[in-house]
């Protein structure tokens, strides 16, 4: 459990953490949305 949240905070923190972040973004304007 400790080593998967360390593994996919490694991963926000690399190439992925602004479509991360986008990824968020479109997720609450879609539940805004609705």
């Amino acid at each position: 459990s400790h080593q998967l949240r360390y593994a996919a905070k490694h991963m926000f923190n690399q190439k992925h953490y602004t479509s991360g972040i986008n990824y968020y973004i479109a997720y609450f304007k879609r539940k805004l949305l609705e």
